[in-house]
């Protein structure tokens, strides 16, 4: 347990000291700023949270709805962050790099959904014809194989 404990201290440590530091240096003022818009984000994302499982095609037209926005608010915050003190920046940009990435990470779930809808496996449909259990399977494989009749 040592071996983790000290192992997690040394990954964790120099970007909770950076954090500390950053809030040490940060005005209050802005702290408070940066707070709402870190509710606001979370309340945002815990909104938006169970529309990201879509598996027809209305669902995933607005999901991709969802997310066209989502990419232009993090493209608007981009282009505002030069302009942002140096202490608050850093962190923004951090934040903003990963909602790029949680972005990127849904696209792709998006993407694999159109491709099974197009490929017919997706939404309830079997990718392939076949037993639906193995005991079906077992079944199919004991029957005796028939013996086509002959005619005159």
């Amino acid at each position: 347990m040592k071996p983790l404990i000290s192992f997690l201290r040394k990954v964790a440590g120099p970007p909770l000291r950076f954090v500390a530091a950053c809030y040490r240096e940060t005005p209050a003022p802005v702290r408070v700023r940066i707070l709402v818009m870190a509710v606001l984000l979370g309340c945002a994302a815990a909104l938006l949270l169970p529309t990201g499982c879509a598996s027809t095609q209305k669902g995933i037209a607005r999901e991709q709805t969802y997310y066209r926005a989502g990419t232009n608010i993090v493209a608007e915050a981009r282009s505002i962050l030069p302009f942002v003190p140096a202490p608050v920046a850093t962190p923004m940009e951090v934040i903003l790099g990963l909602a790029s990435a949680a972005l990127g990470a849904w696209n792709m779930h998006q993407q694999g959904q159109l491709k099974k809808l197009r490929n017919g496996n997706g939404n309830g449909s079997p990718a392939k014809a076949g037993p639906a259990s193995p005991q079906a399977a077992a079944l199919l494989s004991a029957q005796p194989a028939s013996t086509p009749l002959t005619g005159s």
